[in-house]
Order: C-alpha cells, then structure tokens, then sequence
C-alpha cells in the first residue's frame, strides 16, 4: 500500500517486498539514483516532494527499486528534447529483459537467504534456543531456567 511518502514504510522492514519496478512513471524528480535509461537529468511530469523521495530512499539504498525513464518520454521526461510518445510505450522492448533479470535476481537472492534460515533452523537439533524464546519471556526467570536446565544436565 502506498503511502503519501512512496511505499508503505511496513513493506521494507517486514521484508515483504522484494523489487519494486516502474517504467516511465509520471511522478518522478530527476537525479535520483533508482533511476535508469537515461531519463534521470530531467523532472517527470509532475516532481515528487523532498517527502516522497526520502521515503523511496530507504528502498533504494537496500537496492530494491528501480525505475526506468529514457529522454524523450512525454510523461517520465517531459522537459527533455524530442519528446514522442514512442519513446513512453517502447519500455518493455527496450529495458524488459533488463528489468526482469534484475527482479529475479533479486528473488533468487531472496529465496537463498530464506533457505539459509530455513537450513540455520533446522540444524539447530536439540530446539532449546526456540523453547526459549517461545516460551520464557522474564530475563530473570530465563537464566533460572537456563540455570536450572544446566543443572539437570550436569
């Protein structure tokens, strides 16, 4: 879900999103680092706010979003020279294989690391760090129980 900053701020720290691709978006500022085709020097048709690119940033910097703007686009690049409406609807050809190499790149890394957890879980055999944390939430009751556990052991 959007928010009046860009996405919702949730999405990035639930770990939800995996890339996000736009081509030729109409609300965009130039000199943003996400952006790519060459459309990055020139405003879009309208700019978005020092609030909306900070909250982009975030995704940016985690190296999730990209859009794509080429010079002469009517609506992502408005103000660059020989704008034609070709330009706007030749994204696909032009950056589409590019874009989805990059997403499922992302979503191969995406699922290594859930495999890593997957695989960190399972080897832990004995499961008393997950008892722990499921079930004793005091600090001082879990070094009694951690205490207490040790003892029986020994």
């Amino acid at each position: 879900m959007l928010s009046p900053l860009g996405l919702a701020p949730t999405l990035l720290k639930s770990r939800s999103v995996t890339a996000v691709l736009a081509f030729g978006p109409p609300v965009r500022s130039a000199g943003n680092s996400w952006t790519h085709g060459g459309g990055d020097k020139v405003d879009g048709s309208a700019n978005r706010t020092e609030a909306q690119n900070a909250g982009l940033q975030p995704y940016a910097d985690a190296g999730i979003l990209r859009e794509y703007c080429q010079p002469g686009d009517p609506i992502c690049a408005p103000h660059s020279e020989n704008p034609d409406m070709k330009n706007h609807m030749a994204y696909f050809d032009k950056f589409g294989e590019e874009g989805a190499a990059w997403v499922i790149e992302l979503a191969r890394n995406a699922s290594s690391r859930v495999e890593e957890y997957n695989a960190r879980q399972a080897s832990d055999s004995s499961g008393i760090k997950e008892m722990f944390k499921k079930t004793v939430r005091h600090p001082v009751a879990s070094g009694l129980l951690a205490l207490i556990f040790v003892a029986a052991l020994w």
